[in-house]
């Protein structure tokens, strides 16, 4: 059985840091699925309006070859039905989602569920 691993992320412009990430993240398992943020969750989390729509952001993430599918986040800011869908193996975050980590983890908790978690990469790494 194929081991699949999520990320989530808003990929507003992707860019090194971005690729650098899901490259990292690919290796944790066999398919790659990514999350993309919708636009109003971009908002609510980072207080900006992306420079990309969602359907763009969406579009340029499952243009890269490595990752097997993507799809908009929840409608429902952290309702986390992604793991229903995909129930992923394992969930890797990136060095600057550590809400999201926790986030994730309180609704593991809550819901009794226990899916791998991994961070990965850090600050330097990556490039704007």
């Amino acid at each position: 059985m194929k081991k699949l691993v999520l990320v989530f992320g808003t990929f507003d412009g992707l860019h090194a840091g971005h690729l650098f990430f899901l490259k990292q993240a690919k290796r944790e398992g066999d398919m790659l699925f990514v999350s993309v943020a919708r636009d109003e969750h971009v908002w609510i989390l980072k207080q900006k309006k992306p420079k990309f729509n969602e359907q763009k952001r969406l579009q340029t993430v499952r243009s890269i070859p490595f990752v097997e599918h993507a799809q908009f986040s929840d409608q429902v800011l952290g309702s986390y039905s992604v793991f229903e869908n995909v129930n992923p193996d394992v969930i890797v975050f990136g060095f600057d989602q550590q809400q999201l980590k926790a986030s994730v983890e309180k609704w593991m908790n809550e819901h009794r569920r226990s899916i791998r978690t991994k961070m990965i990469g850090q600050k330097e790494n990556f490039s704007n």
